[in-house]
């Protein structure tokens, strides 16, 4: 035909299960004005619905689109043809240096702010709002010693953000120094990245570490399994507490492991080597402006918010008596002013007629006269 009909139909899914099988009647194929009977009708498949089938260091891989995000960790391949290549991975350390500076310009917007409100000018003796705020001036302590206190936890040469170019200024806020940042990115990338992240690991390979909660401590810790039941201790304390949990999952218990999760291929007794967590600077500034502001833990910035709204609900109350009162106070002297210009109009009269007898007096010692 010049002019032939085409109905062309794909599927919403990639890969191989996205495939499409077409089947039809002369009935279904009559509502779209088609003759199953005329000459070259036939359905034909385009394109074959297939997954990516491709090679990561010798490891077979096959997925469903041709873009793929979860082989190499940060990394997103985008297949184009076949063939064979060299994917070569690097460190954007600009991006890191944009990051951090980001962090540094987020902390010092805050400490200025927190500064304005503590303020007191020495000339004028203008305060800020919270002038002599106790819980926000410790919070504004909290934030400094979290930012200049050493991290523990974390091996390598970097424990400090002032070793790798964060330094505390007089004021408060942060100064950046992007050329010691850049060299500690060179010298140790995974040192810098455990002052800002948390990170845990174990030395036996029976062992994998899984996350922690906020009640767990950085630390070392060593790990043993006793009748089938992981403990753990503070690394070089003799006493061990169990853990909790079941089958390969467990997570201690009390003290400073509490939270402390971890994974073990095998409950056979005996000594499991030591799990260390490392908690970066993100985390304990999460930590201390919860304990601050979460109103279940009842922090301090809470209960100051607490007693201000108390304190402003007595004044409001207070407010609304005295203005009960001052009504009442109106009342009463628009009572006496009433009383009073009663008071003066018969006065006023008695004065008439006081008057009046006077001079009436008066007239009869001058005609005496």
């Amino acid at each position: 035909a010049t002019n032939p009909v085409r109905l062309l139909i794909s599927g919403n899914i990639t890969g191989s299960s996205g495939a499409v099988t077409m089947s039809y009647t002369e009935n279904s194929i009559h509502g779209f004005g088609l003759n199953p009977n005329q000459s070259g009708m036939s359905f034909e498949t385009t394109q074959t619905a297939q997954d990516a089938r491709f090679s990561v260091d010798g490891v077979s891989v096959r997925k469903s689109s041709n873009t793929v995000t979860d082989v190499l960790n940060g990394a997103a391949l985008k297949l184009q043809s076949s063939g064979s290549g060299t994917i070569s991975l690097s460190t954007d350390r600009e991006a890191i240096t944009t990051k951090v500076s980001d962090f540094v310009d987020g902390y010092n917007e805050i400490s200025m702010f927190l500064n304005e409100q503590l303020a007191i000018d020495g000339e004028t003796e203008e305060t800020g709002v919270l002038f002599g705020n106790f819980a926000v001036q410790n919070l504004q302590q909290i934030l400094r010693g979290s930012i200049s206190n050493k991290v523990t936890g974390i091996s390598g040469n970097y424990s400090y953000l002032s070793q790798i170019g964060i330094t505390t200024q007089s004021d408060g806020t942060l100064i950046l120094d992007t050329d010691k940042l850049s060299d500690a990115l060179v010298e140790d990338i995974q040192n810098v990245s455990q002052l800002f992240s948390s990170k845990g690991s174990t030395t036996n390979s029976s062992v994998t570490y899984v996350g922690f909660t906020r009640d767990t401590e950085p630390g070392y810790y060593d790990l043993k399994i006793s009748n089938g039941v992981p403990q753990l201790s503070n690394s070089g304390a003799s006493t061990f507490a169990a853990a909790s949990g079941s089958g390969n999952f467990w997570a201690g218990s009390s003290g400073d492991s509490t939270g402390l999760n971890f994974r073990v291929s095998s409950l056979a007794d005996g000594n499991y080597g030591q799990v260390s967590l490392s908690i970066g600077v993100a985390e304990i500034l999460n930590r201390q402006l919860e304990n601050m502001v979460d109103a279940s833990l009842n922090g301090p910035l809470v209960t100051e918010v607490d007693t201000i709204k108390e304190t402003v609900d007595d004044f409001n109350v207070t407010l609304l008596e005295q203005a009960e009162r001052l009504l009442e106070f109106e009342e009463s002297l628009k009572a006496r002013f009433t009383n009073l210009e009663i008071v003066l109009g018969r006065l006023n009269a008695q004065r008439d007629t006081f008057s009046s007898a006077l001079a009436g007096i008066q007239n009869i010692f001058s005609q005496k006269k």
